[in-house]
C-alpha cells in the first residue's frame, strides 16, 4: 500500500511540474506579419506598433544543436568530440554525406568551387585544433560569458570578414549600380552553405517584389517611439545576426521610408544591435583579432542588404540613415585590416604551439584567402589599404549629402566628413587634409538641417577650438589646439559606448 501511495505522490508531482512549465512557457503567435511586402492602400495610415509580441521560439533555436556540440571550453584536456570512429554510420548520416558529395561535384567548377572547397576543409576543424584561453588579463572586467562565448571560426573562413575589399577600388556610386546583383549572389551563396551543412535540400523563404510600380504604391507609416523600439531590440539582441536581419526585414520592410519612424528603426538596428563591442581580455593579441573578425563577419549580411536598399530607397530619410551606417562599416573594415596586417608577414612562421590553436589556424586561413586579392590590387601594406577606405568613406558622405531629402542630418554628415579629413591629416602628417577639415566644419553653422544633429555638443566645443586655431600665431599654439581637437573627436562617443557596454553586459554577457 505504501508503494502505491508513494507512486501516486510522485505522479502528482510530475503532473504539477508539467502544468507549471506549460503555463509559464511563451505562447507562439501564429499571427501573420503585416509588413512583409508592399501593398497598395487608399490613403496613408498611421500604424502604432505593438511591441508586446513574443519573439518566435524557432528564432532562438538557430544553430542550437551545433552550439551544444561545439561548445567552447577553457579546459584543453577535455576529450574532443568525434573520437568514436568505430561506430557505424546511420542511414541518415550516409545520406547526408552522399548529398554533400553531389553538391561538391555540382559546384566543382564555376564561381562557387572555392566556396565548396572551404566548406569541405572546415568540416571537423574544431576537432583537429585546440581551443584554449590563456594569458588572461587580471582586472580586465570582461566576463567569462564573453571570453568563452561561441565564435564562428568556420564562417570567418567560408564567409567574409572583409567583404568590402572586393570592390574597394571602385567609386561608391559604381558599387551601388551592382549592389542588387551582388545581393542576389550573396543569398545564393548562403543557401549553398546552409544546404551543405544540413546535408539536405532546404526550402528558403523568398521575398516577392511588388509588381506594382513604386510610385503607385502607398505605404503605411510606422509609429514606433524610442521606448518601444528598444523593447524590440532588447528582445532580439541575443539572436544570431542572420535571424535579427530576417525578423527585422519581414516585420518592417513594407513601411514608408520617408515618413514616421522607419528611418529611426534602421538607425537603431545597426547602432544598438548589429554594431557590438570587442574587448581585450588577454595579452595574446590573437584573441582580440579573432573577436574583431567575428564582429566584422556579423555585419556582412547587413552590408549586402544595406547596399541594395540604398539604391532602392534613394532620396529618403531611411536611405540617409543607412548611408551613415555604411560609412561606419567602412571605418570598422579599415580597422579590421589593421588586425589583419598584424599577422600578415609572420603567419607562415607561427610557432608549433600557435599552429595547434584554432584561432591561429583561423587567422592563417583568413590571410591566405585574402592575400592574393590584396596583391592583385597592388596593396603592399596597411597604409595602402587605409587610403582606399579613407577615399571611400568621404565618397559615401558626399553622396549622402547630395541625396538626403530636405538637408536631413546634413550637419552630422559635415561633422563626420571633417573628422575623417582631420584624422587622415594627423595620421599621414598632411596639413592639407586638416585645413580641408576646418573648411568643412565651418560650413556647419551656415547649413540648413532637418532631423537630428547628434554631434551638436561635440561641435559646440569644436567650434571654439577652430576659431582659436585660425587666429593662432605660432606652431606651438597650433599644436596645442590640435591636441584639444583630437581630444574632442576621441571623446565624442564616450557616453554612447559606455551605455552600449552596460546594455551588452546586461543582456548578452551576464556575470556568472
Amino acid at each position: 500500500m505504501s508503494y502505491r501511495l508513494l507512486f501516486s505522490f510522485y505522479l502528482s508531482l510530475l503532473f504539477h511540474a508539467i502544468f507549471i512549465v506549460f503555463m509559464i512557457s511563451p505562447k507562439i503567435s501564429n499571427q501573420k506579419l503585416i509588413c512583409g511586402r508592399d501593398f497598395p492602400v487608399q490613403k496613408v495610415e498611421e500604424l502604432n506598433f505593438d511591441v508586446s509580441f513574443e519573439v518566435p521560439k524557432d528564432l532562438f533555436h538557430f544553430k542550437e544543436s551545433k552550439q551544444e556540440s561545439e561548445k567552447e571550453t577553457k579546459d584543453k584536456t577535455e576529450a574532443k568530440p568525434g573520437k568514436e570512429t568505430s561506430k557505424e554510420k546511420t542511414e541518415e548520416e550516409k545520406n547526408k554525406e552522399e548529398f554533400r558529395e553531389k553538391l561538391a561535384e555540382k559546384y566543382s567548377k564555376g564561381k562557387w568551387k572555392d566556396l565548396v572547397k572551404s566548406l569541405k576543409e572546415t568540416e571537423g576543424m574544431r576537432e583537429s585544433f585546440d581551443n584554449t584561453f590563456k594569458d588572461l588579463l587580471p582586472g580586465s572586467k570582461v566576463g567569462n560569458s564573453y571570453i568563452y562565448r561561441y565564435r564562428h571560426y568556420e564562417d570567418m573562413i567560408v564567409k567574409e570578414v572583409l567583404p568590402t575589399l572586393h570592390n574597394l577600388e571602385k567609386k561608391f556610386t559604381d558599387e551601388l549600380q551592382i549592389a542588387e546583383k551582388e545581393f542576389e549572389e550573396h543569398k545564393e551563396r548562403n543557401e549553398i552553405i546552409d544546404e551543405f551543412r544540413q546535408g539536405e535540400e532546404a526550402d528558403f523563404f523568398k521575398m516577392e517584389k511588388n509588381s506594382e510600380p513604386s510610385e503607385l504604391v502607398t505605404k503605411p507609416v510606422l509609429n514606433m517611439p524610442k521606448e518601444e523600439r528598444m523593447k524590440y531590440f532588447d528582445k532580439t539582441l541575443p539572436l544570431p545576426k542572420e535571424k535579427q536581419m530576417q525578423d527585422f526585414m519581414e516585420r518592417f520592410s513594407g513601411f514608408d521610408p520617408d515618413k514616421g519612424d522607419l528611418a529611426m528603426l534602421y538607425r537603431d538596428l545597426y547602432y544598438e544591435n548589429l554594431q557590438r563591442l570587442a574587448y581585450t581580455f588577454s595579452s595574446d593579441s590573437s584573441y582580440f583579432t579573432i573577436d574583431y573578425f567575428e564582429e566584422n563577419l556579423n555585419k556582412e549580411d547587413y552590408l549586402k542588404n544595406a547596399m541594395s536598399l540604398t539604391s532602392e530607397l534613394k532620396g529618403t530619410k531611411t536611405a540617409t540613415e543607412i548611408l551613415f551606417t555604411l560609412e561606419n562599416i567602412y571605418e570598422i573594415q579599415s580597422r579590421a585590416f589593421a588586425q589583419y596586417f598584424q599577422f600578415y608577414d609572420r603567419y607562415k612562421s607561427f610557432s608549433p604551439s600557435m599552429k595547434k590553436e584554432l584561432r591561429y589556424e583561423t587567422i592563417r586561413r583568413v590571410i591566405e584567402k585574402y592575400k592574393p586579392i590584396i596583391e592583385a590590387k597592388n596593396y603592399h601594406n596597411y597604409q595602402d589599404v587605409k587610403k582606399e577606405y579613407f577615399r571611400k568613406r568621404v565618397e559615401i558622405l558626399d553622396y549622402l549629402m547630395q541625396t538626403s531629402p530636405d538637408s536631413y542630418r546634413k550637419k552630422d554628415a559635415l561633422f563626420e566628413k571633417g573628422r575623417i579629413l582631420w584624422e587622415e591629416g594627423a595620421e599621414s602628417n598632411n596639413p592639407k587634409y586638416q585645413e580641408e577639415a576646418i573648411k568643412t566644419w565651418k560650413n556647419i553653422i551656415s547649413s540648413t538641417n532637418t532631423g537630428d544633429f547628434l554631434y551638436e555638443n561635440s561641435y559646440s566645443q569644436l567650434d571654439k577650438q577652430i576659431k582659436k586655431f585660425v587666429s593662432a600665431k605660432n606652431i606651438q599654439e597650433k599644436n596645442n589646439i590640435k591636441n584639444s581637437i583630437n581630444f574632442i573627436l576621441n571623446s565624442r562617443l564616450f557616453d554612447t559606448l559606455n551605455q552600449k557596454r552596460q546594455r551588452e553586459d546586461r543582456i548578452l554577457w551576464k556575470q556568472k
